[in-house]
C-alpha cells in the first residue's frame, strides 16, 4: 500500500494478538499510523480513529504512533477526568433550537464548562463584537443550520473580521444534523475549525473541546 502512489497517504492501524517490547518502533518504520494488541476496546478504537480522522496536532503528537496507551492518556486529568480549564475559556453557543440548546449546555456542564447562547449567526456577530474588549470568547460551538444567518455565512464573517479582527482566529466547532459525505469539507471551507455531527458525542465533543481550548497555539 505504502509503495503505491494512490495509496501512499493512506492511514493504516495494525491489531496483533503477539506483543513485544518495542513493537511500536517498529510498526511506526514499517509505515503504521496506530498500533493495538489485541483485543482492543471499542473506546480505544473510537478514540483512536477521531485522532486520526482529525489528522491534527494530536496525531503530530503521537510519536512514534498512536497507541493504547496514548489514547488513555487522552483522557487522562486531575479531577475525576475533567481537566484544568485555562482561565479566560469562555464558550459562545450559536443553536436555535431549544432543546439542543440544553442538551448542549448539559453536556458541556459536565465537564465543569458554561457557555452563552446566540440563536443565530447574526445574534453571535453581535456577542462577538461586544466581547472583544472585555473578556473575549476562546471557544465557538457553531449550528450550521439556523435562521437569519446560518453557521457557514456567520463563521465567513467572523473569519473575514466583521465581528472584530481579535475574534477573526476564534476556534469555531461546527454542528450539524447532516451526516453527508461532504459536510465536513463544507465546514473547513467555510472557516471552521473542526466539525461534530448531531447528535453529539459527549466523547468526541470532549476530546474537541480539550483539542482546541487546551491547544497552546490556535490554528484556524
Amino acid at each position: 500500500l505504502k509503495s503505491t502512489p494512490e495509496f501512499k497517504n493512506m492511514k493504516l492501524v495494525i491489531m496483533s494478538s503477539i506483543t513485544s517490547r518495542g513493537d511500536a518502533q517498529y510498526f511506526s518504520e514499517l509505515g503504521f499510523q496506530g498500533y493495538f494488541p489485541k483485543p482492543a476496546t471499542a473506546s480505544d478504537l473510537f478514540a483512536a480513529l477521531s485522532v486520526l480522522a482529525d489528522d491534527g496536532k494530536l496525531l503530530q503528537q503521537a510519536k512514534p504512533l498512536i497507541t493504547q496507551h496514548y489514547v488513555n492518556g487522552l483522557s487522562d486529568t486531575d479531577e475525576g477526568g475533567i481537566p484544568d480549564w485555562p482561565e479566560n475559556a469562555r464558550i459562545l453557543l450559536v443553536e436555535d433550537n431549544k432543546i439542543n440548546q440544553q442538551v448542549a449546555l448539559n453536556l458541556l456542564e459536565d465537564i465543569n464548562l458554561t457557555a452563552d447562547i446566540a440563536a443565530d449567526g447574526v445574534e453571535a456577530l453581535r456577542c462577538l463584537k461586544e466581547a472583544s474588549d472585555g473578556k473575549p470568547y476562546t471557544l465557538v460551538l457553531m449550528d450550521c443550520q439556523m435562521p437569519e444567518m446560518d453557521g457557514y455565512e456567520a463563521t465567513r464573517e467572523i473569519r473575514a473580521g466583521r465581528a472584530g479582527g481579535a475574534n477573526s482566529r476564534v476556534p469555531i466547532l461546527a454542528m450539524t444534523a447532516n451526516a453527508m459525505g461532504g459536510d465536513r469539507e463544507k465546514c473547513l471551507e467555510a472557516g471552521m475549525s473542526d466539525y461534530i455531527s448531531k447528535p453529539i458525542d459527549p466523547d468526541r465533543l470532549d476530546k474537541l473541546i480539550m483539542k482546541w481550548l487546551l491547544a497552546p497555539e490556535i490554528e484556524t
